[in-house]
């Protein structure tokens, strides 16, 4: 079996005039709910992890977020520029090409592509997920250049908005 958690960035802070979208950081909700969730998902997930995210700063941040939370090692996080601005199929060719030494992988990005991917894989009809959304998919295979054919189960969606306070 392999998982595939699927995050959409935490909420952006859009205070900061001229600043280029990819370097928007988080905002103060942005921390909190990635926390919330990171913090959900902390032990549910037992084998060999990795962590990819965009560059974006809000990606990347979300990311460092879980990794506390989960008890990831921050270093070992794996950017990917070409998840930003992507298309789903650059997603789908990253997970294909994962190394089955991974068990569960953790994908930081953003919308509306990773909400397409998330439709795509679960062959659900997901509509646009909210910021912070983490989509948990379980492929029944062993090999990740198999998920594409395997199949699949929606094994849980978090949204902060969803969350008891």
């Amino acid at each position: 079996m392999k998982t595939i958690i699927l995050i959409r960035h935490a909420k952006s802070d859009w205070s900061i005039p001229g600043l280029k979208d990819i370097d928007r950081p988080l905002n103060e909700r942005g921390y909190s709910d990635a926390h919330k969730i990171g913090m959900l998902l902390r032990d549910k997930f037992i084998g060999k992890k990795l962590f990819i995210s965009s560059p974006a700063i809000r990606a990347i941040s979300t990311a460092l977020i879980f990794s506390q939370e989960i008890n990831y090692p921050q270093e070992k996080i794996l950017l990917k520029p070409e998840l930003y601005e992507a298309e789903a199929a650059v997603y789908e060719n990253i997970i294909r090409s994962m190394d089955d030494e991974y068990d569960v992988v953790f994908i930081f990005g953003h919308n509306p592509t990773i909400s397409e991917v998330i439709g795509q894989l679960s062959k659900t009809q997901t509509g646009e997920l909210p910021t912070c959304s983490a989509s948990v998919l379980i492929f029944e295979t062993n090999r990740w250049s198999k998920t594409h054919t395997s199949t699949s189960t929606m094994e849980m969606q978090l949204f902060p908005k969803l969350l008891i306070e």
